[in-house]
């Protein structure tokens, strides 16, 4: 199966499926008799018994020069109270607090915009794992 966008195919089989995602939940029971009707039911839960984390890599390998073109432009930019507001709003990265956002610290915080939008897949986020006891009395 191959989709096809302005004429041109745009993936094979397998270009429109995700990561496997999965989950383990466990449940353990022991059920005693106490004589006619009555019972315990003693019991364990476990949920994403796994712990599944969603499987980003760590940012390494990252040169800062690709990203020094970001929002400033390539150039570094001092603060003033006429400063467009998206620019006003990257003086964040300014971490050493003088005042001018070096290239340096506008790549940086490209670099952790740019790994911030990757690991922005809700669907891959799941529940931290969850242990239940309890008990069931039934008569």
């Amino acid at each position: 199966w191959m989709s096809f966008r302005n004429g041109k195919p745009v993936g094979g089989i397998n270009y429109f499926r995700g990561r496997w995602s999965y989950n383990l939940d466990l449940r353990l029971s022991k059920t005693f008799s106490l004589g006619g009707s009555r019972r315990v039911s003693l019991f364990g839960e476990v949920f994403n018994a796994l712990n599944q984390k969603l499987p980003t890599p760590y940012p390494s390998g990252y040169t800062y020069q690709e990203y020094y073109r970001g929002p400033m432009g390539g150039v570094e930019e001092v603060w003033n109270d006429n400063l467009p507001a998206i620019k006003k709003a990257w003086f964040q990265n300014d971490y050493n607090q003088d005042g001018v956002l070096s290239l340096m610290e506008a790549a940086k915080g490209n670099i952790a915009q740019s790994f911030m939008n990757s690991t922005m897949d809700k669907t891959a986020w799941g529940m931290a794992r969850q242990v239940r006891l309890g008990a069931e009395y039934t008569f």
